[in-house]
């Protein structure tokens, strides 16, 4: 909760989580101290967790840690920092809190089966966050499938790409080797030019994936169902040739 917030908006959000973590929210629906719509009455637990969040910084600065049932720092056990010599400087990757919070969070979600957007401007790290993220992951239980988009990139191209990727399970329905999930990483994403109607067609694919598991085969017209695959991507915000993302 609350990772989606902006920079103000998560100063928001921190002051109301401190104030609920110590019973100091209003719990009736009449509260007057926040604003979280009508009718939403608080209910709190009869038992707390006996810890304390941290006074000193940010909350956005720490993770919760279930063995040790106690907020870390994010950067508690990467103080030491080793940098290979062979290493070229564009793949050196410094470990900072946002580094190590994003990487994390996506090893979280990639392990769970959820598919992922990174956004930010030019420049911030995002498709080297992610590949060395996944890089991480597990060398035979994830098998990476990584493109970017450009402005000429049709649709046609993308499922040339991601099915050639893909192994034959049985008929009509395809997938990454057995015992074993694909991640497609898709770079700039919102960079293929809208057509006439304003629609990008890798975008659409893409979309049609997510909504319907698959996609189809051009040249039967029968429908190629994909398993255990997932979609990671990453994308800066409109503008400068990057266009905005269909809200479907």
């Amino acid at each position: 909760m609350g990772a989606t917030c902006d920079r103000p908006s998560a100063n928001k959000f921190e002051a109301f989580l401190r104030q609920l973590l110590s019973k100091k929210v209003d719990a009736s629906v009449e509260r007057t101290d926040f604003d979280l719509g009508p009718g939403l009455a608080i209910k709190y637990p009869e038992q707390l967790l006996n810890t304390q969040t941290p006074e000193e910084g940010s909350l956005y600065e720490y993770t919760f840690d279930k063995e040790s049932c106690s907020w870390q720092h994010w950067m508690t056990s990467n103080t030491d920092v080793s940098i290979p010599e062979s290493l070229s400087f564009t793949d050196i990757i410094v470990p900072t809190i946002d580094t190590v919070r994003y990487s994390k969070l996506l090893q979280i979600l990639v392990s769970h089966n959820k598919h992922l957007l990174f956004v930010g401007p030019t420049g911030t790290g995002k498709t080297v966050y992610v590949k060395n993220s996944l890089d991480q992951l597990g060398k035979g239980a994830y098998h990476i499938i990584s493109t970017a988009f450009s402005a000429q990139t049709s649709a046609n191209q993308t499922q040339d790409i991601i099915d050639s990727k893909l192994d034959k399970r049985r008929k009509g329905v395809y997938g990454p080797p057995l015992g074993s999930a694909a991640v497609v990483f898709v770079d700039d994403l919102n960079m293929p030019a809208p057509e006439v109607y304003g629609a990008q067609p890798p975008v659409e694919l893409l979309r049609q994936f997510l909504d319907h598991g698959g996609w189809y085969d051009r040249s039967d017209n029968t429908f190629r169902q994909l398993v255990d695959m997932q979609l990671a991507a990453a994308m800066g915000p409109p503008g400068g040739g990057r266009n905005p993302i269909t809200p479907r």
